[in-house]
């Protein structure tokens, strides 16, 4: 059986359900490092050595987030090396263009391809595009593939650099069996908005549109899920827009929970917008 590493900066994001989709759905004996871009766990162990250094630093290096910036990071580029030689791995998934870049090294000392997945800020964020234009330009001379989830992303990424050939196309996939006893025009009048609470979903667009056909509908109800910096506002927004008493927030729910509120509902509504940052959804001008 193939083996291969999904490599994610997160151990627990929550609306990261592709990257899960990934590591349970891929057709491979799969291992998950994660906890930064240059990972700092490995099939959930700390791969972060002590290397003689105090605890204080130790303790710092395995809760950050955007990899190891410390004399000692050659030190643990071996030590993931190790781990993917000791586990036989034969390719490594970076999910993100910045965990890319990270794993470039180790890939290369230990001859494993590099196969980089990018699912949008990591392409269109102007402040990351700007930190990392240079180190993508290595990353595209020096990786196996590119994977992008539209049309839209693989556009962007030859954009930036990217050789045509080595970008695939390869959108999210959905287990459409789990709606086929869904009958929607049975369902009762409620809406269904699934995303993060930021900029670029525009959950507050979301709220305006359903103030105006909710005094077409009286009895139209909504149902938010998601979490994010914006939360609290929107929450707000629905109170002075009337219309608090018609939407319910239900926070973070789980994909099991979130098919059994999509089979309930009678459709599902979703806003998406370029914020003025640069990032961007990539679902836009995806259908083939």
């Amino acid at each position: 059986m193939t083996r291969i590493a999904v490599v994610s900066p997160s151990t627990d994001a929550y609306s990261e359900t592709f990257i899960s989709s990934h590591i349970e759905l891929l057709p491979a004996k799969v291992h998950v490092l994660s906890g930064g871009h240059l990972p700092t766990y490995g099939d959930g162990h700390s791969l972060v050595k002590d290397y003689s250094l105090p605890k204080r630093i130790r303790f710092r290096l395995g809760q950050q987030r955007r990899g190891l910036a410390w004399d000692g990071q050659a030190k643990h580029i071996a030590t993931i090396e190790e781990f993917l030689r000791r586990h036989q791995i034969q390719a490594v998934l970076a999910e993100y263009g910045p965990t890319g870049v990270a794993m470039m090294e180790v890939c290369e000392r230990a001859g494993i391809p590099l196969v980089v997945h990018f699912h949008g800020y990591d392409a269109f964020s102007q402040e990351v595009v700007a930190e990392y234009r240079k180190s993508y330009h290595q990353l595209f001379s020096r990786c196996a593939a590119l994977v992008a989830s539209s049309y839209f992303m693989k556009d962007r990424l030859i954009s930036l650099g990217a050789p045509h050939r080595l970008v695939q196309r390869d959108p999210y996939g959905v287990d459409i069996t789990k709606f086929r006893t869904t009958s929607p025009e049975k369902n009762v009048a409620a809406l269904l908005a699934v995303g993060r609470f930021v900029n670029k979903k525009a959950p507050y667009l979301t709220l305006l549109a359903f103030y105006q056909a909710q005094q077409v509908v009286d009895e139209l109800r909504l149902i938010m899920v998601g979490d994010g910096p914006i939360w609290e506002t929107c929450v707000r927004l629905s109170g002075v827009l009337g219309i608090g008493d018609k939407v319910d927030f239900l926070g973070v729910q789980s994909p099991d929970e979130i098919v059994e509120l999509m089979k309930r509902a009678r459709g599902f509504v979703q806003h998406s917008v370029t914020s003025l940052n640069g990032d961007s959804e990539i679902t836009r001008c995806c259908i083939s």
